[in-house]
């Protein structure tokens, strides 16, 4: 048994080093790879392990001095049984690419390699006799001569053998669909650029799109240009940018596809001509097609030659301009998908807001000596600017009162409620005033919205062993309170000034009471409950309220509350909830 030398060491180690590389980016795409791809990445880590358990069982009689402990061609052969399985059931390769590759290669052989061999073995004895240095200069100039060859013979065997997998008509009706499996706009554009080089031997190509609410054409994927630099061809491709380009207009008015050769002799594009070939000349390209879809152009599809140097055919051409507006429908979803998934992680997280926004409010009603509380907010966006809120205070039976407005709708008028929220219960557990606490709450309001955002609010503390509603109000709504003695309504106007507009607005706040006997009731507002409009544009209005109000007097505070939020909506029918609506009614007994 021969010995190992270290060459066969180096060689060893080389081979582990050269595999281990393929095997880890294999691994890599295989840990995020699913169904039929992850299979096939199973069955080939199965068949490197047997062939490479084949090689180790190989060589190891040099290393232990025995024979081999397992025959090791009955792995190679269960190697090559693996591979086949996964090619016939998983379709690991493609038959016809390898077919293809093989006889590429044979007739490179055939008609290159062997006739090179023929010379050699009739001239070997003259060819070796060459100095070193002629001798190195005559095969890499043979090596030369046989990649322009490779090169030039290539395109000509794919047009043979692989033109027969493809009709065009077959083309017309399968490519949309084998392109537009994915709504990724990336993917989409790889695989209509391979389906291009696969049928028309496209040797570059550009895809140009208008995103939709855009007004520009930018680049957004290109393939090909690098060889074109190579090539010493324009290194920055000239792209279309403005709809107002001529070549463009064309494009959108007639969906047809543009060719530099017409454009060139034809007069009926005198009008584009200028701007259409500055366009073909600066990017390389043979071809202009109009993405369309309807009336509208949302992307143009640049192509440049044919790796066989082949003109495009009118076949071609008339091909193109019906594949063009099946792949304008294709892109056009791809360009919205995006904007869908983006609205709809944006509603998600609005939603989540809503959530934690709802969670801020009341859940349940308070229970305390001698009131009834109930409340309700609905905001017309997903987050509103409305509050209300109960308030324990300090160890006392008191409680606090509060509904507010803010100016505008939307995450800035929420943000601004949760501070107001946490500023009034900071302030209200402090056993202060009304006013002096709405005094406070507008300093913090307008210290960090710096008057940008302004918010109406009424704060109410029930004093339980007075029966009495001491309140202050900040340019809030009128108070409407039931009368169970008279049998009548009172309309208080609250009074004050808004918070967050200017530093100090003690000045313009007051305090008042307001005694409660047995049944009297309340009901506070925002004035989305008065301002919400009907189909004709007409408003609820303070009037319809009270007589909503008056209606259901002798109703429970929770019956009351329904009874004003069924005739509010039945009242706006069918028109959109403009503002955020926000009822608080409360009900004295003994």
């Amino acid at each position: 048994t021969p010995l190992p030398g270290p060459l066969l060491h180096v060689f060893i180690l080389f081979f582990v080093v050269a595999c281990s590389w393929p095997l880890t980016r294999m691994f890599v795409v295989y840990n995020v790879s699913s169904g039929q791809k992850r299979n096939q990445f199973k069955y080939v880590f199965l068949a490197f392990f047997l062939a490479f358990s084949a090689a180790i069982i190989h060589f190891s009689p040099m290393y232990t001095g025995l024979g081999e402990p397992f025959p090791h061609d009955i792995l190679l052969i269960i190697t090559m049984a693996t591979l086949s399985y996964a090619v016939i059931k998983y379709k690991v390769l493609e038959i016809d690419t390898v077919v293809h590759r093989t006889v590429l290669w044979v007739l490179t052989l055939m008609i290159l390699i062997l006739p090179l061999g023929l010379v050699f073995g009739f001239f070997s004895n003259f060819i070796f006799s060459l100095p070193s240095i002629i001798l190195a200069a005559l095969i890499t100039g043979i090596l030369l001569v046989f990649l322009k060859y490779y090169n030039y013979l290539k395109p000509r065997i794919d047009h043979l053998f692989r033109r027969r997998k493809y009709d065009y008509q077959d083309i017309l009706v399968e490519m949309p669909s084998r392109i537009g499996s994915s709504l990724d706009l990336k993917l989409l554009t790889v695989n209509l650029f391979k389906e291009l080089k696969d049928v028309l031997y496209v040797r570059n190509a550009v895809l140009l799109t208008k995103p939709p609410e855009k007004d520009e054409f930018t680049e957004f994927s290109s393939i090909g240009y690098q060889n074109l630099e190579q090539q010493s061809l324009p290194k920055e491709k000239d792209l279309i940018r403005s709809v107002a380009n001529n070549a463009v207009k064309w494009l959108a008015v007639n969906h047809k596809v543009l060719e530099k050769e017409q454009v060139e002799v034809d007069p009926q594009y005198a009008e584009i001509k200028k701007d259409a070939l500055d366009i073909f000349y600066k990017n390389s390209l043979e071809l202009l097609i109009p993405l369309t879809i309807q009336d509208r152009i949302i992307g143009v599809l640049g192509l440049g030659k044919k790796e066989n140097l082949q003109p495009y055919r009118i076949k071609d051409i008339e091909l193109l301009e019906n594949i063009g507006q099946q792949i304008g429908i294709t892109v056009d979803n791809a360009l919205h998908h995006g904007d869908i998934v983006d609205k709809e992680r944006i509603s998600e997280e609005l939603r989540l807001g809503r959530d934690i926004q709802t969670s801020l409010l009341p859940q349940i009603s308070p229970i305390i000596p001698h009131l009834i509380l109930e409340g309700f907010m609905q905001p017309a966006k997903e987050i509103g600017g409305d509050y209300y809120d109960f308030i324990k205070l300090s160890d006392k039976d008191d409680l606090g009162i509060v509904i507010g407005d803010v100016s505008g709708k939307g995450v800035s008028a929420g943000l601004c409620m949760a501070m107001a929220k946490t500023a009034i219960h900071i302030f209200a557990k402090k056993d202060i005033s009304p006013k002096v606490t709405l005094n406070q709450i507008n300093k913090v309001l307008n210290q960090h919205m710096g008057g940008e955002k302004f918010m109406t609010m009424l704060y109410l503390i029930w004093q339980v062993e007075k029966s009495t509603l001491k309140y202050s109000s900040a340019g809030h709504e009128h108070i409407l309170v039931y009368r169970k003695a008279t049998d009548k309504i009172e309309r208080i106007q609250s009074g004050g000034t808004m918070l967050g507009i200017m530093p100090d607005i003690n000045s313009y706040l007051e305090e008042h009471n307001i005694k409660l006997f047995s049944s009297d009731k309340i009901i506070l507002y925002t004035d989305g409950v008065t301002e919400a409009v009907d189909n004709q544009k007409k408003r609820y209005g303070l009037d319809r309220l009270e007589n909503t109000f008056q209606k259901h007097r002798d109703d429970s505070a929770k019956n009351i509350m329904q009874a004003v939020k069924e005739d509010v909506y039945a009242f706006m029918g069918t028109f959109p909830q403009a503002d955020d609506i926000t009822l608080v009614v409360l009900e004295a007994k003994e």
